[in-house]
């Protein structure tokens, strides 16, 4: 799926749907939330725990040494959207 992700630091967003990095709130908005709902479900399923609003950021931390982001990694690449 067509997506985008803005960063700053440790810090990120996952835009579905669109394929460059948002800069306005209406840009934000396009974005496809009802995919990104689908994603967040399957990877809680998986485990893994995501925000639940498409409008809200990730966080990286040294927790997620590289056994969590495998999980991370393989979750993600069994959704379907």
């Amino acid at each position: 799926m067509t997506h985008a992700v803005g960063q700053a630091g440790t810090l990120f967003s996952f835009f579905l749907g669109l394929d460059t990095p948002p800069s306005t709130f209406d840009q934000v908005a396009a974005q496809d939330t009802s995919a990104y709902a689908s994603l967040f479900h399957h990877m809680r399923a998986a485990g893994v725990a995501l925000p639940p609003s498409a409008f809200e950021s990730w966080f990286v931390s040294v927790a997620h040494d590289e056994r969590v982001t495998r999980r991370v990694v393989d979750a993600a690449g069994s959704w379907r959207p």
